[in-house]
């Protein structure tokens, strides 16, 4: 099976835990929130099917250390999306009966850095690298199986936030 895009890009809307800050700067966070993933061609040689996805669910996990302005961690994630619709990408045309998952386990090493406002209030960017293993689990229309199957892929992400500090420490 040819995968037309390994990439997963991910809008999120994150509602984190906030982070637990040892004395040595250690840390641990977990988060979860909505996703929503980009549609994807699947099908040996040309697309033969364009795959859209409902919004999912991501959760995470992270341990890292603090320096300065830097944070750096080590990350695991597991997001989900049940199919939407699936379309032929030459016709345009729907086909009946879209049923199906993808899901993303993935392992992350992540940087970011912090903008420092003199309040409460850290804008921040960060990027990351890691291993992910993508599975496109049981994808059928009316008509029959389109794919299921797994790949393991180099994954990355670009991540854009702020952080609230509620208490001093």
């Amino acid at each position: 099976m040819n995968f037309r895009s390994l990439v997963w890009l991910s809008s999120v809307f994150m509602i984190s835990s906030g982070a637990v800050l040892a004395q040595d700067n250690t840390y641990v966070s977990m988060k979860g929130g909505v996703g929503s993933a980009q549609d994807v061609d699947v099908g040996d040689g040309a697309p033969q099917r364009r795959v859209e996805y409902k919004e999912g669910y991501i959760v995470l996990g992270a341990v890292g250390k603090t320096h300065g302005a830097w944070r750096y961690e080590v990350e695991g994630q597991y997001q989900q999306h049940e199919v939407e619709g699936v379309t032929n990408p030459n016709t345009g045309l729907s086909l009946a009966g879209a049923k199906g998952e993808a899901s993303l386990l993935a392992g992350m090493a992540n940087a970011y850095y912090g903008f420092d406002t003199g309040g409460r209030l850290t804008p921040y960017v960060g990027a990351g690298v890691g291993i992910g293993n993508l599975k496109y689990d049981n994808y059928r229309t009316n008509s029959g199986q389109i794919i299921d199957d797994e790949t393991t892929a180099l994954v990355y992400q670009g991540m854009l936030g702020l952080d609230y500090m509620f208490i001093d420490r």
